[in-house]
């Protein structure tokens, strides 16, 4: 395993992630998952976030340095490459809205004889989701989740999936990945859990996310076989 910091890194990622390669991201509150995943996501030619907070200041600093559109229902206005998919969110009563808004977006939908191409169809999209635990229990979109991880790749589709708590990732999280990023945790159940991705990166994970400072992680890919301890700069 090799240290690399973090303007070395991101360089480094940028030339290594291959469209159709999908990234997991594990991380609790705070750790700097979410601003490690937009940074990612920065090296992309065409991305699509999907958001669902109500508010939050680091999203909203990002798409205005970074000249996004942002929508509450699919499609954009035209071609655009940058794309913020952002139902509004105003308590419980909304997440039927965005439940939609976001199933629409995925598998497209008619209005009356005219058909609109969703994510899976158009393809070449990198798509964003912050918390898939979400997406799962509030949202209940797994199928949409599912079908993204498993076919959305011959789509050349690449999902960005976060989530804070090892014990919470689904399984196809810890299958589907070809580059996954993972932050300090000292939790013995998480930590086997984690390691049940098996063969070498086991070993890796078992020695390495336990004595990670705050805002370090751990990267493999699985790919090459790499290995990389990195630090967040925020």
């Amino acid at each position: 395993m090799v240290y690399k910091n973090w303007y070395s890194f991101i360089s480094y990622f940028g030339r290594s992630w291959k469209q159709g390669e999908h990234v997991t991201i594990i991380g609790p509150t705070g750790s700097g998952k979410s601003h490690l995943a937009l940074q990612l996501i920065k090296t992309r030619s065409f991305y699509l976030l999907l958001l669902t907070k109500g508010k939050d200041k680091t999203l909203d600093k990002f798409i205005t340095q970074n000249d996004i559109e942002v929508i509450t229902k699919w499609p954009p206005s035209g071609f655009c490459d940058k794309v913020a998919l952002w139902p509004r969110f105003t308590g419980v009563d909304s997440f039927e809205t965005q439940q939609m808004v976001f199933r629409n977006a995925i598998n497209g939908y008619r209005i009356g004889a005219k058909k609109i191409e969703g994510i899976y169809a158009e393809g070449g999209w990198t798509v964003f989701v912050d918390e898939v635990m979400y997406f799962r229990e509030e949202l209940h979109l797994d199928s949409e989740l599912r079908m993204l991880w498993t076919q959305g790749r011959s789509n050349d589709i690449s999902l960005v999936a976060g989530t804070q708590r090892p014990r919470d990732v689904p399984q196809l999280m810890l299958n589907q990945w070809s580059h996954l990023f993972v932050f300090q945790t000292a939790d013995k159940y998480e930590i086997e859990r984690l390691s049940a991705i098996g063969g070498n990166i086991s070993s890796i994970i078992k020695q390495t996310v336990p004595i990670l400072s705050r805002h370090e992680f751990l990267y493999v890919n699985r790919i090459t076989a790499e290995a990389i301890r990195s630090k967040v700069d925020r």
